[in-house]
């Protein structure tokens, strides 16, 4: 299936692409929960679970930031729809970040920075369209409420990586 097949098939299917995306992201999520508390019993095969769950998580916002015009059915590419995307990136980036960190793998400092910048920054951007300026119409609201959504969690646990940083740990 080419790229532009694989476009015209999510523009057509939206809702069900849609549902099958937040499904994958609820399952990595439940992954990398599971994986968190099988590491403080110091289970074996906990830091497995967690990796195919962070990639899980870090392969489904890339989905999402490459294919968000389609998804949420945008009709033109301006500033939201880049946004979107940027946030849909920043989020997949840091997911590898966090992940990087908790297997110690190198490079992992600066994939969650620049990951975290992003998001943050894009975060503060959503934030301030949804509540400082108008959105555009009650789809933007809708999508621009989505992403806060997925990504507060995120920023939550890099201000915990920052902390423990902070701290010595």
């Amino acid at each position: 299936m080419t790229p532009s097949q694989l476009k015209k098939y999510i523009r057509d299917n939206h809702e069900k692409t849609e549902r099958l995306i937040s499904r994958a992201e609820i399952a990595g999520l439940m992954l990398a929960i599971l994986s968190v508390i099988l590491m403080t019993q110091k289970i074996n095969g906990a830091s497995q679970l967690m990796i195919i769950g962070l990639s899980l998580l870090a392969f489904v916002y890339a989905f999402l930031g490459n294919f968000s015009k389609e998804i949420f059915e945008l009709e033109k590419t301006d500033s939201f729809s880049l946004a979107l995307f940027a946030g849909y990136i920043g989020l997949s980036v840091t997911a590898m970040g966090v992940l990087f960190i908790m297997q110690r793998w190198p490079g992992a400092d600066i994939i969650l920075k620049t990951g975290s910048f992003v998001t943050g920054a894009m975060f503060l951007f959503f934030i301030y369209k949804m509540y400082f300026a108008t959105p555009e119409d009650e789809k933007h609201k809708v999508i621009i409420n989505n992403i806060i959504v997925r990504m507060l969690p995120a920023l939550l646990v890099v201000a915990f990586f920052i902390s423990m940083a902070l701290r010595g740990k």
